[in-house]
């Protein structure tokens, strides 16, 4: 539990420390104690501020990186580093060696990715290869609500609560009855009767590349329709 402070708003971090330490076992408050005079700050003995934290919350806190969807670690640094060091096998390379290693390191992620890239590109009958067209990454739109954020990323994967729930409760798959045919995000965004009049209306492509791509307006359009066929509560 006290790990998932580095998940909660700063400017409420202080109350969910309050509150963690109600409820937390009796054995683990010097642990909260610990975090608290480390990572948040004791609260001053007159009761107004607190001490400054040996790491602030502002170092360590994930909020703001998860919706903006940035890295939650420096794995990424730590490994870039590490292929340095074995590219380079010395400790104090010259100026010039340093940059020949950089070009070398970067020549082979160059190929690498378009490897990749090719390989993607090559891809058929893939559902996910139907929806994006390129390994490039997708940025998460961070003015929609965290809700829309979610149920974007359900359609973009292909699996959301109508279309799937089937798995949980071990019921049938669903069938639409207008067009008799399974129920997928496909059929329901770019193919099923019941959302055709919506589809037109809000003249949305008809196909989930274009549906699904990161667009402010088509991504209106999206959640417009899905309100309009009462879809949006259901993905």
């Amino acid at each position: 539990m006290i790990v998932a402070l580095s998940f909660v708003p700063i400017d409420n971090l202080y109350a969910a420390i309050q509150q963690l330490g109600d409820d937390l076992p009796e054995c683990l408050q010097p642990f909260l104690d610990w975090f608290e005079d480390n990572c948040v700050g004791r609260v001053n003995r007159n009761g107004r501020g607190r001490r400054t934290a040996l790491f602030p919350p502002h170092i360590w806190n994930l909020h703001q990186r998860v919706l903006n969807g940035q890295d939650r670690t420096n794995n990424h640094a730590e490994a870039a580093n590490r292929r340095l060091n074995v590219e380079m096998e010395v400790q104090n390379p010259s100026l010039w060696s340093f940059i020949d290693c950089l070009r070398k390191v970067q020549a082979g992620r160059d190929v690498f990715y378009n490897q990749l890239e090719a390989e993607w590109r090559s891809l058929r009958n893939n559902k996910l290869r139907e929806i994006k067209s390129s390994t490039l990454p997708w940025l998460p739109d961070t003015s929609l609500p965290r809700r829309h954020q979610i149920v974007l990323n359900r359609l973009r994967i292909g699996h959301t609560l109508y279309t799937h729930e089937h798995l949980m409760s071990k019921k049938e798959q669903p069938i639409c009855t207008s067009c008799n045919t399974v129920t997928t995000v496909k059929h329901l965004l770019t193919e099923c009767l019941l959302t055709k009049d919506a589809r037109d209306k809000l003249m949305l492509p008809n196909n989930l590349c274009e549906i699904l791509a990161p667009n402010t307006e088509r991504t209106s359009s999206l959640l417009e329709l899905l309100k309009e066929t009462n879809l949006l509560q259901k993905i």
